[in-house]
């Protein structure tokens, strides 16, 4: 859209709420809760008749709607858009970093540096970075698993090929962090 006619549908909208006289009152939004985000998830899974293209996208798909919904993103700041092409999160923005719970278990959690969020488009700023932790009792709200299949699939690690792999990298004791490292 060109920006003249940007500016002169802004100016529309303004003139038209003044003359309905519509209050222009800001009220917060809430964010998705967990309840809604499993519902969507289940329903995605099991019962979607919509057929996407391949089973990738279906991965794809449920990734998106945790880290949205985990974040209290917009699909900007993960999607690839016109008013911002080719800066849309890629492997490089995902950091993954193994951790021990309390019982000695190793858990993984995964740093996401966000560089298009509201109030930072474009102005240089750090990124905002949010962090996501394993969770091996919700399956289905783990986006480190979906993050590991795509990946994997799409060779994003240097030295792995594999989810046994990934456990041999953080077992070694010498490898305590793991930036994907891709663009």
């Amino acid at each position: 859209m060109a920006k003249n006619m940007s500016t002169e549908i802004t100016a529309f909208l303004y003139q038209l709420a003044y003359k309905q006289d519509l209050k222009r009152d800001y009220k917060p939004k809430g964010v998705i809760n967990h309840h809604d985000v499993g519902h969507l998830l289940r329903s995605h899974w099991e019962s979607d008749s919509w057929r996407l293209r391949d089973g990738r996208r279906r991965v794809e798909l449920a990734l998106i709607v945790l880290l949205l919904s985990f974040t209290a993103g917009r699909p900007g700041a993960v999607l690839n858009t016109i008013c911002h092409p080719g800066e849309a999160l890629k492997y490089k923005n995902f950091q993954i970093v193994a951790i021990h719970n309390e019982n000695g278990q190793r858990l993984y959690t995964m740093k996401i540096s966000y560089h298009l969020v509201k109030g930072n488009w474009g102005k240089g700023k750090n990124p905002t970075e949010f962090h996501c932790f394993e969770d091996k009792e919700s399956p289905i709200y783990c986006p480190l698993q979906l993050f590991f299949a795509l990946a994997l699939a799409d060779n994003a690690f240097e030295m792995v090929k594999t989810r046994e792999d990934i456990e041999n990298l953080f077992s070694s004791g010498d490898a305590r962090r793991s930036d994907s490292g891709v663009s």
